[in-house]
């Protein structure tokens, strides 16, 4: 599924934790996997001082690096396809999401350090903004759990498209999930007025038992998936979300995110960032929109390169 694996790693326990769990994904899924980890140049050190030892420095990461991941293997005898240490000098954000585009891994694996409050506000966080800017799936490990996953957490939203939701799990489960929960969140609060002329008002009650009705077609359309339960909840979307991946105990919450960023970010924010901020579990998250745009994007170039039609591909427009 995850032929080619991205794994980013500062040090950091969040990034050591995250850095195993890409290495156990890419022994299972027997991925190529490559380490990244992006080094500025510390504010002590003056600028000609850091670019003559740049190449000293940035091979002493590598080594370390490298001697990280050897010390998780020991713990495993499967093997990777490939395995490639990269060190980039720039800023964090910059160099990771130019090296996602440029790439375009199958996965992203990153740690989150969970910043919250006025800090996150002003600074956000990395992992937060590779979620939202990449066109590749990220596989935020928001804390250790025992491998392999057992259960996942799919919140669903009726007036978004779920194909590639469902076509996300269907892969996965193949090995590793025994356990799938769906969840539909409700607005709240539902308010309405005692008696508004010509409706017919809806009890909460009521709507929730249609709304589990609906859900619960919506994951009998996909057969090929493994056996889901569904819940219906009223509340806010994150609260719910992470409420009941506390409660059923579940090892990661698949959520696809919209790539929501200005001022539309800042005020309304993004469910998927926030139940990164927030869950209890690791997040894989993705953009499906953007994810296609990308991949039209290099089928178009191929087709310009080659000088082939849509059909001539067997693919519609």
């Amino acid at each position: 599924m995850f032929a080619e694996i991205l794994a980013l790693y500062d040090f950091s326990p969040p990034s050591k934790i995250a850095l195993e769990w890409a290495l156990r994904l890419g022994q299972h899924f027997h991925s190529s996997l490559r380490v990244l980890q992006v080094f500025s140049r510390p504010s002590t050190v003056s600028k000609n001082d850091f670019l003559k030892y740049q190449a000293e420095i940035l091979q002493q990461i590598r080594e370390q690096i490298d001697q990280d991941v050897r010390q998780i293997f020991s713990h495993s005898s499967k093997e990777l396809k490939s395995l490639e240490i990269e060190v980039k000098p720039g800023k964090a954000t910059s160099v990771i999401l130019n090296e996602i585009q440029s790439t375009l891994p199958d996965l992203v694996v990153i740690g989150t350090h969970g910043r919250t409050g006025l800090s996150h506000l002003l600074l956000g966080s990395v992992a937060e903004k590779v979620l939202r800017h990449s066109p590749s799936p990220v596989w935020v490990v928001r804390s250790p759990s025992a491998w392999p996953p057992k259960s996942v957490l799919l919140p669903i939203d009726e007036s978004e498209p779920v194909e590639e939701t469902f076509d996300f799990l269907t892969r996965l489960s193949s090995s590793l999930f025994l356990q799938a929960h769906a969840l539909y969140v409700l607005p709240f609060p539902i308010i309405t007025p005692a008696y508004v002329e010509g409706l017919v008002l809806m009890n909460p009650a009521t709507l929730e038992k249609e709304s589990l009705e609906s859900l619960t077609r919506i994951i009998n359309q996909h057969p090929s998936s493994p056996k889901i339960t569904p819940h219906v909840s009223t509340g806010l979307a994150v609260t719910e979300i992470c409420h009941l991946a506390k409660e059923v105990r579940a090892d990661l919450i698949l959520i696809p995110t919209h790539g929501r960023s200005g001022l539309n970010y800042l005020f309304m924010g993004s469910v998927a960032g926030q139940v990164v901020r927030y869950a209890p579990c690791s997040v894989l998250s993705f953009c499906p929109q953007q994810g296609f745009a990308y991949r039209k994007k290099l089928l178009e170039e191929m087709m310009e390169e080659e000088d082939l039609s849509y059909q001539e591909l067997g693919v519609g427009d």
